[in-house]
């Protein structure tokens, strides 16, 4: 009984025979799939790359690149790209243009409620905005504008008071060239839109004389009234319209001082001449009162 017990001992040894038959069952699986790409990767790669590379290269391949790759180039460009496109909104934001309307809003900073003007330092000048500057002419016998032919001056060789006023120009060298037509220069008054009801007063040395020239004022392109001639030309300051003044309704307006030369388009040369006659205007001390 002993002897046959150390016989099967030797057969033992061969269960050392069948690793061989496992492990070449492995390594042909490995060794087909380089060799024939087109039948056993198929049938044992499936198998062996299920098993083994699943894991490490499938898993890997498949989750990394899909996640790495799909959502950081998805969302990040996605939010950065998406950025600009609500960044580009500052563009509207740009509309500060539209707070470039302070020029509008300026106004009430530079248009304010003054009640005289006496053409004084520092307003010794003409234009000067945003009270004064160049007006639109108007042909008073169709009512429509029409374009002036000279403008308005400060001057010192005539004032009320102080050492300036603002004086209209001669036409004469024009009217005469052209005999038969007005020629006209304006000088524009802007009143405050936020101006009360006031009324309009002003000093004028008339050196015009009818048929000659005259002064119209107009209040919002309306002839106002007519500044009469002179009772000594060429030698006294009246009031105009009248000491109580023209009145003006609360608002913005703006009033023409118009010059006119030949006014009622004749033939002047037939005309006797006032040696006295200035063949200008002056005003001063403009005042709302």
């Amino acid at each position: 009984t002993l002897e046959p017990t150390t016989a099967p001992v030797q057969v033992t040894p061969e269960p050392t025979t069948p690793p061989p038959t496992l492990e070449p069952t492995l390594e042909p699986t490995t060794q087909p799939t380089p060799g024939s790409t087109t039948a056993d990767p198929t049938l044992d790669p499936t198998l062996g790359s299920t098993l083994e590379p699943t894991e490490d290269p499938t898993l890997s391949p498949t989750l990394s690149p899909t996640l790495s790759p799909t959502l950081s180039p998805t969302l990040s460009p996605t939010l950065d790209f998406g950025r600009p496109s609500v960044s580009p909104a500052p563009s509207i934001s740009s509309e500060p243009t539209i707070s470039s309307m302070p020029s509008i809003s300026s106004m009430p900073s530079t248009c304010f409620d003054k009640k005289l003007w006496t053409f004084e330092a520092p307003e010794n000048k003409f234009p000067n905005l945003p009270d004064w500057d160049n007006g639109d002419c108007r042909d008073l016998s169709t009512n429509q504008p029409i374009q002036c032919n000279k403008n308005w001056v400060i001057a010192f060789d005539q004032r009320d008071t102080g050492s300036f006023s603002l004086k209209s120009p001669s036409l004469d060298s024009l009217g005469i060239a052209d005999p038969g037509n007005t020629k006209r220069a304006s000088a524009q008054l802007y009143v405050c839109p936020t101006s009360p009801a006031r009324a309009l007063r002003f000093r004028v040395f008339p050196g015009a004389v009818r048929p000659f020239d005259r002064l119209v004022v107009l209040v919002d392109g309306v002839e106002a009234f007519q500044v009469r001639d002179a009772n000594k030309i060429g030698e006294e300051w009246i009031t105009v319209p009248s000491a109580g003044g023209f009145a003006l309704t609360a608002g913005g307006h703006t009033i023409d001082f118009q010059y006119e030369y030949n006014p009622f388009k004749e033939n002047l040369s037939n005309v006797p001449v006032d040696p006295t006659r200035d063949g200008a205007v002056w005003i001063d001390n403009v005042e709302l009162l």
